[in-house]
């Protein structure tokens, strides 16, 4: 079997292109592989690979066309590519928000032609949920970082709800910063003086306004994209001035598009599109079916992993991570991916507080990189008083980020709202023979119950995690039978060589991609057509 693979190099900071990399081996043990890439990327990192530029594709040469795709937005060069050619789609994730804004600027700018996008790309009630969004907050992301001392730090944009009453605020802007406050495309004050500023302005009205700020960044070692520090806001009905509760400014990530995106898969353009699709849940492809009315070749494989397990005690690897000594005895959580809130750090954060007032020496590992424009980390740990008791190792290269895994005693990775994907942070903890606790979401249902725990959202979410963590921490027993099982689950049926043989054993019952079928009917009649010219 021939293959076009379509992805993304592997220079990219993708867990689908890291899971791309890891499965091509076992693919090309049993079937012939080529790489194309978005053009202009093909000479990126691929390690010994030779990607192609996308444009350099020739269906009729291939059985199977296979997207790896996700909600990611260097993937939207694949949406024009699945229109025209099909083939089959490996769907990472059923909400592909990120992906749909980078192919279509209009969903992030607002205006009809973003309406007319929303209803194509979602339907009548996508476009309907997008329209109040955008209502709401004229950005993407918006927020404010925690109360530090008498005020707090703006983002880079930031939400100020006014319920249409005039506004007075008192602030402070460092040197190299511009603010602007608008409504819509219509500004309503503005300043660039650095020091402390007091301005007043209508509101014409407006539910909620954003503050702009030019210059947003990190100041010293904070990495956080900081703008102005507010210290009071004010609110008047035109008789009295109110003062607003700045703890009731919306953080980083919860308001509008930020938080509605979870609500807009804006999938239509590769749902509809494609010809076959391969999926990590059943949920997601009963979703695509729902989706498209339309009998469609939809099957589930497994996010594969390696064996990455290995003898060597977890308080060695603590002391190559350089954590301090007293880390050694602890029992060690980890929680893998990048700090976002939708990955649900404050609900973590708030159950190891819980496990460790109860007299348990609980910390937290946490791998990945800081997200402050979407969670505000450091504001949590120290209302949490978690200070010392969790570290973040930022970005790290897999070799490290497995080390980092096996140092844990128990792995945590939850999600909500979630984007319908599998979690390849769980994957990954099963991976190197761990137990880990999960969000007890439908795209997760699939996951092993012999080593993986669930947690539901809700107001018991922090206590029950808090109950399972100090559970396993008292009865290692259980929790070494966990790990055994995680490692057979491995074995058994996670393995990239199970996978591929899944993969190639669906694909050659799949139709070809309707282009190269198009392609050679159309060379079909072309030739036809020669072959009679000179008899007539």
């Amino acid at each position: 079997m021939k293959i076009a693979l379509v992805t993304t190099p592997w220079s990219s900071r993708s867990g689908i292109a890291d899971y791309t990399r890891h499965l091509l081996p076992y693919l090309r043990e049993q079937a012939e592989v080529s790489l194309f890439v978005e053009v202009g990327r093909e000479l990126e990192d691929c390690g010994d690979e030779c990607p192609e530029a996308i444009s350099e594709l020739d269906p009729r040469s291939f059985d199977q066309i296979l997207y790896q795709l996700g909600n990611e937005a260097q993937h939207a060069f694949m949406i024009p590519l699945i229109k025209s050619l099909g083939g089959t789609v490996v769907l990472h994730d059923w909400v592909l928000f990120d992906l749909a804004v980078s192919a279509y600027p209009s969903l992030a700018k607002g205006g009809l032609a973003g309406l007319r996008r929303a209803y194509s790309e979602g339907g009548v009630g996508q476009a309907l949920r997008w329209r109040r969004s955008r209502k709401q907050a004229n950005g993407v992301a918006s927020g404010w970082f925690g109360m530090e001392g008498e005020g707090r730090w703006s983002g880079a944009s930031a939400v100020i709800p006014c319920g249409g009453k005039k506004l007075r605020l008192q602030l402070h802007l460092p040197e190299g910063r511009a603010w602007r406050i608008r409504k819509g495309e219509e500004c309503l004050a503005s300043g660039n003086a650095a020091g402390e500023v007091s301005v007043e302005f209508g509101t014409a009205d407006a539910e909620a306004v954003e503050l702009e700020v030019s210059g947003a960044g990190p100041m010293g070692r904070d990495p956080r994209p900081l703008g102005v520090f507010v210290k009071s806001v004010d609110t008047s009905n035109g008789r009295e001035w109110v003062a607003m509760d700045l703890h009731e400014l919306p953080p980083v990530g919860t308001y509008g598009l930020a938080m509605a995106r979870f609500e807009l898969p804006f999938n239509h353009s590769v749902v509809r599109h494609a010809d076959a699709f391969l999926v990590h849940s059943d949920v997601v492809g009963r979703r695509i079916n729902e989706s498209r009315n339309a009998v469609t070749p939809i099957f589930r494989v497994h996010h594969g992993v390696e064996r990455r397990w290995k003898d060597t005690p977890r308080q060695e690897e603590r002391r190559h991570l350089g954590l301090a000594a007293e880390w050694g005895k602890s029992f060690l959580l980890a929680s893998f991916g990048a700090l976002q809130a939708h990955k649900r750090p404050a609900v973590l954060f708030e159950a190891l507080r819980l496990v460790r007032e109860r007299g348990h020496d609980v910390r937290l590992l946490c791998v990945g990189e800081e997200r402050p424009s979407e969670f505000d980390a450091g504001s949590a740990l120290r209302s949490h008083g978690l200070e010392e008791a969790v570290h973040i190792t930022g970005w790290l290269p897999e070799e490290q980020a497995w080390s980092a895994l096996h140092s844990a005693d128990l792995c945590i990775n939850l999600r909500g709202p979630s984007t319908g994907g599998t979690s390849g942070g769980a994957c990954q903890a099963l991976s190197v023979g761990r137990a880990v606790v999960v969000s007890d979401l439908p795209e997760l249902g699939h996951l092993p119950e012999n080593c993986v725990l669930r947690v539901a959202a809700g107001e018991r979410e922090a206590k029950d995690l808090a109950d399972q963590i100090e559970e396993l921490c008292l009865d290692r027993r259980r929790l070494s039978e966990m790990e055994t099982a995680a490692r057979r689950v491995v074995e058994e049926e996670l393995h990239w060589s199970l996978v591929a043989e899944r993969y190639l054993e669906l694909l050659k019952s799949y139709p070809r991609a309707r282009a190269s079928r198009r392609s050679l009917l159309v060379r079909f009649v072309h030739e036809t057509a020669k072959q009679r010219t000179p008899a007539e």
